[in-house]
């Protein structure tokens, strides 16, 4: 809100309680002196219900505004910056990677220059690779039952089931005659 709003509702309170604000801050009866020649006439602008209503309404709107433009603009920031960290999750994995093969390489060459085959350092270094992707491929497929929020979903079927809507209770065949299903109960 303005200065100037300010001053103008402050002076329209006080007008309204009998007096006027002025602005050096004192209050004065808001009709004309004894003293002025003239009648007393009522205050310059009297406060009403309707024009303080339509300044909460102004202020309420202007501060909703203001506080979704605010998250409209941090959930556009935040959103860069998630893209961000997962470009840079990736190019840290590939230098993981391209590390991972540097070292398992230099390993494989030192166990062949101790004397051992190169194709059995190979085999080994391709064991032991394959087995550590085995074992995080298994532990992702067990992480992978908690994607799909089924506590949530069977709480969810759970609240609308209608009884309504299930089949009518059976009764069992006997000796060659089916019954007509059971009436539900209400």
């Amino acid at each position: 809100m303005e200065a100037a709003e300010r001053e103008a509702l402050k002076a329209d309170a006080a007008a309204a309680f009998g007096g006027t604000a002025s602005a050096g801050g004192t209050a004065s009866s808001g009709y004309a002196d004894s003293t002025t020649a003239g009648p007393a006439s009522p205050p310059a602008s009297a406060w009403s219900l309707k024009d303080g209503l339509d300044t909460v309404w102004k202020e309420l709107r202007t501060s909703v505004s203001e506080r979704v433009e605010l998250l409209t603009l941090e959930a556009h920031q935040a959103a860069l910056a998630l893209a961000e960290l997962v470009a840079m999750a990736i190019l840290a994995a590939l230098l993981l990677v391209f590390t991972w093969v540097a070292v398992l390489g230099g390993i494989v060459y030192a166990v062949i220059a101790a004397g051992v085959p190169w194709w059995l350092a190979l085999i080994v270094a391709i064991v032991v690779t394959g087995g550590g992707a085995v074992l995080l491929l298994l532990r992702a497929k067990g992480l992978a039952k908690y994607l799909g929020f089924r506590a949530s979903l069977r709480m969810m079927k759970a609240a609308s089931h209608d009884p309504r809507k299930e089949p009518p209770p059976t009764v069992p065949v006997m000796d060659g005659v089916a019954p007509t299903p059971a009436a539900p109960l209400h």
